[in-house]
């Protein structure tokens, strides 16, 4: 949980400053909920409900291998990826870069890794705004990221077989 504003975690409230004396506090705070022991860390690097729709997709449809098929794919592609992100960097070629983090934001999206797409969308602007030193520092965030998300789509991928 990242947030600008502690938090107290026992109540479950925002320690945000609100009421008629804030400054700059146009909206009530946000209501900050207790992490259950069910949602563990997988919950944080995947959307618990994004799978959930992938699995009940697959149980309509003909094809009940859909969620095993879509984590394959997207580990077979994940490193491919990254590397080519790296050598548009090295090869300064910010509207190469800009693609293929719009596309790895798709993928990610598309299998619930919300971090990690979010992390793409910023190097998309980031590309596209050719802010270099920026690039370098998100890239290494999100070969971070994507190695939590290997390792819980291969979890994943345990449950389904």
């Amino acid at each position: 949980m990242s947030s600008t504003y502690p938090s107290n975690r026992i109540s479950g409230q925002s320690s945000h400053p609100s009421g008629p004396d804030a400054v700059g506090s146009a909206k009530p705070p946000r209501r900050i909920t207790a992490v259950s022991k069910d949602n563990d860390a997988r919950s944080a690097v995947l959307d618990p409900a994004s799978i959930a729709e992938l699995r009940e997709l697959a149980a309509l449809s003909e094809e009940p291998n859909l969620l095993l098929r879509m984590v394959n794919l997207f580990l077979r592609d994940l490193a491919p990826r990254i590397d080519s992100v790296r050598a548009a960097l090295d090869h300064g070629d910010a509207a190469a870069l800009a693609g293929l983090a719009h596309d790895l934001r798709g993928a990610c999206l598309n299998l619930g890794a919300t971090h990690m797409g979010m992390l793409c969308g910023r190097l998309e602007t980031a590309a596209r705004d050719r802010a270099f030193d920026e690039i370098a520092d998100l890239i290494v965030d999100l070969e971070r990221e994507a190695a939590l998300v290997r390792n819980e789509l291969e979890a994943e991928r345990a449950t389904v077989r």
